[in-house]
């Protein structure tokens, strides 16, 4: 009898301890693995070009030592654009009763050197002279080299000496109650080399804009 106890009593033991082992395994709570994440790149910023204001009309030659004096345009546009505005004669900021005058100082010229040197853009010999003839013009349109102004057709001026790199001013008058940006304002060049065997160029038209400022750089108003 009392080894039947005995017995009886470790199987209940057992029990005991194997359903413990259950009712953690039951009751202990999963853990879910944690997923590493992958960081995502920033894309860096593109940055905004700024508008085309510093350019240059490079002056040459169609071939070495002769032919046509040739243009060649460094900007993708054939736009002065007028970044300055100063009232003459008027009165406060609408310049009531004066006319306001638009400046700009692009393009400037730049004879050729052996650099910029294409097929048929060759650079001039030192030494020659190139000047700059007005062929037309829209009214109010002016472009000053130094202290000349040149306002109407047939009107020319010295450009510079070879090598040369020469800024101008390109002007455009208007009264105070024109909006310049209501009409086109254009002016055709031409360049030639005086008593020499070189061509005059072909005409080459420029339009003037008057430009406002946006997010730090000139743009053309539109």
């Amino acid at each position: 009898m009392s080894r039947t106890l005995l017995v009886f009593g470790v199987l209940m033991v057992f029990a005991l301890a194997c359903g413990s082992d259950d009712e953690e395994r039951v009751h202990q709570p999963q853990q879910t693995p944690t997923i590493a994440r992958t960081p995502v790149p920033t894309p860096s910023p593109t940055p905004t070009p700024a508008a085309e204001t510093h350019w240059h009309l490079l002056i040459g030659s169609h071939h070495a030592g002769g032919g046509e004096i040739t243009v060649h345009q460094e900007s993708n546009t054939n736009v002065a654009l007028l970044t300055e505005r100063q009232c003459i004669g008027g009165a406060a900021e609408a310049c009531v009763g004066g006319v306001i005058l638009y400046t700009g100082s692009f393009p400037a010229f730049e004879s050729v050197n052996e650099e910029h040197a294409d097929e048929h853009l060759q650079p001039l010999p030192p030494g020659t002279s190139v000047e700059i003839e007005i062929v037309s013009l829209s009214p109010g349109v002016r472009l000053q080299i130094e202290d000349k102004i040149l306002s109407q057709a047939g009107a020319r001026a010295l450009l510079g000496v070879v090598p040369f790199h020469a800024h101008v001013q390109w002007q455009l008058v208007l009264a105070h109650d024109v909006d310049p940006e209501h009409g086109q304002y254009v002016v055709t060049l031409r360049f030639l080399v005086p008593g020499s065997g070189y061509e005059p160029s072909a005409p080459y038209t420029l339009l003037l804009q008057v430009g406002t400022m946006h997010n730090g750089h000139h743009e053309a108003a539109s």
